[in-house]
């Protein structure tokens, strides 16, 4: 005996004449003993009849002839703007080649590229100023001003404390 789990996938095929006579069988078979399932097939076979009954539409006789017209005027269109798309493009990137080494600018002389080189000692002036202090021999505590100022110094109360060792 066939389930409704295995007749359902069958039902929008039922009756076909490809359909092997003995699944023909079992489906009519279960169809007669399960009314969800012929509820089912016959809701399924009004919507294939409702749509026997559909008119076809004819397209005027002229109308293939006036959409491959106007396709082929489009394409014409389309095809006229290439050229000029290619000659701009072309324009634009022999432009781009004079244009770039003046966008760049001239270039850095040695003393710029030693300043770049050496950016990171700028931006930690004050840390350079301090070691130049311990090469005078200077103390801690005429530092102490400078080593609050560099990055990292903990200012808190026992700050100066930590730093005399």
């Amino acid at each position: 005996m066939m389930t409704c789990d295995t007749a359902r996938p069958l039902l929008p095929l039922h009756p076909d004449a490809d359909e092997a006579p003995e699944v023909r069988d079992a489906v009519a078979d279960h169809l007669r003993s399960c009314p969800a399932c012929a509820s089912e097939w016959r809701r399924l076979q009004s919507s294939w009849d409702a749509l026997g009954t559909w008119e076809d539409i004819r397209p005027a006789a002229g109308f293939p002839a006036s959409v491959r017209d106007r396709i082929l005027r489009q394409s014409r269109r389309r095809r006229a703007w290439a050229p000029m798309a290619a000659a701009a493009a072309l324009l634009l990137a022999v432009t781009s080649l004079f244009l770039v080494p003046f966008a760049t600018g001239p270039g850095l002389s040695p003393a710029e590229i030693e300043i770049v080189r050496n950016l990171d000692l700028l931006e930690n002036y004050e840390m350079v100023a301090a070691m130049d202090l311990l090469d005078t021999g200077a103390s801690v505590d005429d530092m102490a001003p400078l080593l609050d100022l560099m990055p990292g110094a903990d200012t808190g109360p026992g700050a100066r404390k930590a730093q005399e060792y």
